[in-house]
């Protein structure tokens, strides 16, 4: 069976097989989130790898991937929101048979203030990640928690290594932070096998929220110009997201005992006047972004991922132009989503 996420064709084409991911035929894999940008095409993937796949999720959603593996039997579905309690407790009962889970699952925090953004990310996401992971843990289950290069702040230098301190800025940053030390402190005691990935900046097709790449591709093919902030002078570390659902099954599927921890990114570093000359480009559309007014200090955040590199075989095989290209591809097969604003 081929890769069935969008994107597929390129990702067959520069992927090929993946015989290192055998060891997960046959295993159980929990997926919370598993409706969600990442999670969406996650699970297809384990399917093609003959993994046993429950998806857990408040709703099927908008994206068909998932929908479609559960209607042909191919995927277990849950219909639990793993961040609450009651979602919680309902999955507790399957986690008896399960190898692993992969915790995608997050809200985006709501509020006007950095405060009002503190509380509702701790609320939901700390404390809903925390009561999750914490029954999964005592299972004994293999965990894989998404985490952020967020927790990181403004780091100097540049890469930032794994083993560098955690000094993030944001409430999000924050709470990452948080859950990964609960995971850290869990397994000083236990023998699980736990996985904290650190996402660089994530993008590809099925990406509609408000963040830099998709808004600049939307305003590209309305005829627009994209608009940064300021100068455009802040640098991420953009990774496509079938390398992210890769590095995600070779992790799963080394299934270490212990806490290890990597860097998922690209290790290169692009601007966002960049980023957005890049999209116009790639979409043929002959305009210039425009610049407009901003206090924003820029940040910069780009990853080391040769322990990746080294313990994982991960290497990124996604140029940014290429996934960028895809994404436009996937944007120009879906104009009716445009107009709707989808929150992951």
């Amino acid at each position: 069976m081929g890769y069935s996420g969008p994107g597929h064709e390129l990702a067959d084409a520069v992927n090929g097989a993946q015989p290192g991911l055998a060891t997960l035929a046959n295993k159980q894999v929990l997926v919370t989130g598993a409706t969600g940008f990442i999670g969406s095409q996650l699970v297809p993937r384990l399917v093609e790898c003959q993994a046993r796949v429950i998806a857990a999720a408040p709703g099927l959603g908008w994206r068909p991937w998932v929908a479609k593996l559960v209607q042909e039997g191919k995927v277990t579905f849950v219909e639990a929101d793993a961040l609450t309690p009651a979602g919680a407790d309902s999955l507790s009962e399957y986690l008896a048979d399960v190898d692993y889970v992969v915790h995608l699952a997050r809200v985006w925090a709501q509020g006007n203030t950095p405060l009002e953004l503190a509380v509702d990310e701790t609320a939901r996401n700390l404390l809903g990640s925390i009561r999750f992971l914490a029954i999964a843990a005592r299972r004994g289950v293999g965990i894989a928690y998404s985490s952020s290069v967020e927790v990181y702040g403004s780091p100097e230098p540049l890469p930032r290594s794994e083993h560098e301190p955690l000094r993030p800025t944001s409430p999000y940053g924050v709470a990452k932070m948080a859950v990964e030390s609960f995971l850290k402190a869990h397994t000083a005691s236990a023998s699980n096998s736990i996985a904290i990935l650190r996402y660089a900046t994530v993008y590809g097709p099925g990406e509609l929220a408000p963040r830099a790449v998709p808004n600049f591709i939307r305003a590209a093919l309305q005829g627009q110009p994209p608009v940064v902030d300021g100068e455009g002078l802040d640098v991420r570390d953009y990774v496509y997201i079938r390398d992210v659902v890769e590095a995600t099954l070779r992790v799963l599927a080394a299934s270490a005992e212990g806490v290890h921890v990597f860097n998922v990114g690209t290790g290169l570093g692009c601007t966002t006047i960049e980023l957005a000359r890049l999209v116009l480009r790639v979409t043929g559309v002959p305009l210039e972004p425009i610049c407009r007014p901003s206090n924003h200090v820029p940040l910069e955040i780009v990853c080391d991922i040769s322990r990746a590199q080294r313990e994982l075989g991960y290497f990124p095989a996604y140029t940014l132009e290429q996934g960028v290209s895809a994404e436009v591809g996937w944007f120009r097969a879906n104009p009716a989503l445009w107009c709707t604003t989808k929150d992951n």
